[in-house]
């Protein structure tokens, strides 16, 4: 039978996370599904771990390739996935069991072309870390999804096939450039152009965070993000001018934050890019950046006495969890950016 959802893995050395993030596909409660391990040339036991799943789970098939990068290996599900859906699920991230099952049911009932799920970040051993913001909206067209950038991850997304081809897949050249890591923004950003993304408020998926992953590396997380920015900026010359000027200021943001822990002066110069272009945002932006390391440093301190003890992701309610309260300045930034 034709599945109606393709579920599309890129693996590369995922040996320590493929097994558990496997299961989470196979408990969907959306049974018909195709689940396609694209291994990109990994030299551990990754592509024999999913070749045992697939030997017991006919949903299951491995796609072997030479190393080419996430934007390759996606592509590569991408044009041999059967079903009308494609999702894409990176090999160290889990899901509820109901992620596929209620997006879908999102997609078909308002005909919208793609639809994301919050998040939580969970660490190595699936712990929850913290959740994403509940977004109050329920659609993010372009300028709203180039300032606030809502999905964050590459595990959320679910997307009608038809359309994730029309907009040319992932950018592959990403990985040669350097930039990898923002592949998933850039994709985003093409099918936001042509159609708003809907967001399904629960919490279904674990991002996992943990060193040596690809969002690890601060630094380059912060150069790729501003590229996309700038590269999506250039190729929507029609945005407002407001929404330009946000999602510049709201991409050096984000880069002074990744790059806290690097030499002061790689943060610097981009906090003087974003003085450059609204001056005052930049010194409020400094002093919130104040308040909230010192906020930061006191919830440690009270974890590290053992007064909390995070749940696992497998335990939570996605219906239920509630994220960061949104802001009333949040509500009014989308308002101005939406019309």
């Amino acid at each position: 039978m034709k599945p109606s959802v393709s579920v599309i893995i890129p693996a590369y050395n995922a040996e320590a996370f493929i097994a558990a993030t496997l299961k989470s596909a196979q408990a969907q409660t959306l049974s018909d599904i195709e689940i396609l391990v694209v291994d990109d040339g990994s030299t551990d036991a990754t592509g024999g771990i999913a070749a045992d799943f697939a030997a017991r789970d006919g949903r299951v098939r491995v796609i072997a390739k030479p190393n080419g990068g996430v934007g390759s290996a996606r592509n590569r599900g991408l044009a041999e996935a059967a079903g009308d859906f494609v999702a894409f699920l990176d090999a160290d991230d889990l899901w509820h069991p109901k992620k596929l099952e209620t997006q879908r049911e999102s997609l078909e009932a308002s005909g919208d072309a793609a639809a994301f799920s919050l998040h939580v970040s969970i660490d190595r051993d699936g712990r929850v870390l913290g959740p994403s913001t509940r977004w109050p909206f329920e659609t993010f067209p372009l300028p709203a999804h180039m300032v606030l950038r809502p999905v964050g991850n590459g595990s959320s997304l679910l997307v009608r096939r038809e359309v994730a081809l029309a907009v040319g897949g992932f950018d592959e050249d990403f990985v040669k450039r350097d930039l990898g890591g923002c592949e998933d923004l850039d994709f985003e950003l093409r099918i936001a152009s042509r159609h708003p993304i809907r967001c399904v408020p629960h919490f279904h998926v674990g991002y996992r965070i943990y060193e040596g992953n690809m969002s690890s590396n601060k630094e380059r997380m912060a150069r790729a993000l501003t590229a996309v920015v700038d590269l999506h900026l250039k190729s929507n010359p029609g945005l407002p001018d407001y929404c330009q000027r946000m999602a510049r200021l709201k991409s050096f943001e984000y880069a002074v934050w990744m790059m806290r822990d690097a030499p002061l002066d790689k943060a610097f110069a981009e906090w003087r890019r974003m003085a450059a272009v609204d001056g005052g945002y930049a010194v409020r932006f400094a002093g919130r950046s104040l308040l909230r390391k010192v906020w930061r440093r006191a919830k440690s301190l009270v974890r590290g006495r053992g007064r909390h003890t995070a749940p696992l992701f497998k335990d939570i309610d996605p219906g239920t969890m509630t994220g960061p309260a949104d802001k009333r300045g949040t509500r009014a930034l989308y308002r101005r950016l939406v019309g």
